[in-house]
């Protein structure tokens, strides 16, 4: 079975001054992340994500069940936020979410479903993490929207 990339598909890779349609972005929960920091970093969290909801859609990938659940009720009534419950092991979603793409002539939304290693495998195995992109593009796909699979990984 031959794959198309998503080139051969027409789509393109916006730079991050171009308009987009959300930003996603991870609750923090881990302590170990923010060492003796933590408390202090969810305010801040929920201040940028209420910020860009005024004029975006944000999705927050909630982490395990009782953070989510933090997540949820946090930011319950704010409009174009939406909260999954998708279960993480760190906030870096960049390294190991999907690359999102467009396709400028349908307009329509595509992302590449990387696959991450924990940062080359330096660290211990970050399943949530390396599940997180897989879960983020089989939502998409529920909506019609395209992920590719290049089978490559966000780090050496």
């Amino acid at each position: 079975m031959k794959t198309t990339s998503a080139v051969e598909r027409g789509y393109t890779w916006l730079a991050e001054w171009e308009r987009h349609e959300a930003t996603w972005i991870a609750w923090p929960y881990r302590e170990s992340t923010w060492p003796g920091r933590l408390q202090s970093i969810l305010p801040i969290t929920e201040k940028i994500i209420r910020t860009l909801a005024e004029v975006e859609n944000v999705h927050v990938l909630g982490g395990p069940s009782e953070t989510f659940q933090l997540a949820a009720e946090t930011l319950a009534g704010v409009e174009n936020v939406h909260v999954h419950p998708i279960p993480t092991n760190d906030v870096w979603i960049r390294d190991y979410g999907p690359t999102f793409l467009v396709n400028p002539k349908s307009k329509k939304l595509g992302a590449v479903r990387w696959i991450f290693n924990a940062w080359g495998k330096k660290y211990h195995p970050q399943d949530d993490d390396a599940n997180a992109s897989k879960r983020i593009c089989n939502g998409l796909d529920s909506k019609g929207k395209w992920h590719f699979d290049p089978r490559s990984n966000t780090e050496p």
